[in-house]
């Protein structure tokens, strides 16, 4: 695996400010300083979301960098991105980022952010933004190492995912669910005509992350 070179704050780091969209350019810094991801050599599969660079934007506190190459490191919950082939880290936090698979279709974007805490759940921790509104769905996950015993091989290192999901009510504190038929209509019981109707219509299963991002979605349009 290629090596990785943090952008330290000591470092020098040129960004162009647009003067509408506030969008920056990022530029190569003069000098960096190595950082070694070779860890993950010796761990099967992999620690990103997405196991390639893909486009997208990311914002920090100086304002968003609205086209790079970027890869969501999910096992230490950081971003990286990609300049000239080589791997860089931020310097300045991150505190939200889009990938955008097909940049042409906005229905590919898949939004990150920071800040929402639950059960299990830092602040600190990326999360998917599933839908939002004045009920959000939200998707956590995370990439733990742990020892796989195989035949012939002994103990190997191996990346496991935990899924999890959390549902925000504004004005109240986020909690954990399942996608599950019980537990998601507990969430939307109070339109529960119309959501019944929207599910018979579109055929809806309530243990599918995307039917239910998009019933909680058209439940944010009801009055």
């Amino acid at each position: 695996m290629k090596k990785i070179k943090l952008l330290s704050s000591a470092l020098l780091l040129a960004v162009t400010l647009s003067a509408q969209a506030q969008d920056m350019v990022l530029h190569d810094p003069a000098t960096n300083r190595m950082f070694n991801s070779e860890k993950y050599t010796e761990v099967k599969g992999t620690p990103f979301f997405i196991d390639k660079w893909i486009e997208g934007s990311v914002s920090i506190d100086k304002g968003t960098y609205p086209r790079l190459l970027i890869k969501y490191d999910v096992h230490e919950n950081q971003l990286l991105f990609s300049s000239h082939d080589m791997s860089y880290q931020f310097a300045d936090p991150v505190y939200s980022f889009v990938l955008k698979p097909t940049p042409s279709d906005s229905s590919s974007f898949m939004y990150f952010i920071k800040g929402i805490s639950g059960n299990a759940l830092k602040e600190d921790q990326f999360v998917q933004v599933l839908a939002k509104g004045k009920l959000s769905l939200y998707r956590s996950d995370i990439k733990q190492v742990s020892d796989l015993n195989e035949i012939n091989k002994g103990v190997v290192k191996n990346f496991s995912t935990v899924t999890r999901y959390y549902a925000k009510k504004e004005g109240v504190a986020s909690t954990l669910i399942k996608l599950n038929k019980q537990e998601v209509l507990e969430l939307v019981k109070d339109k529960e005509a119309a959501v019944q109707q929207f599910i018979d219509a579109n055929k809806i299963s309530l243990k599918k992350e995307g039917d239910v991002a998009k019933l909680i979605q058209h439940y944010n349009t009801l009055p």
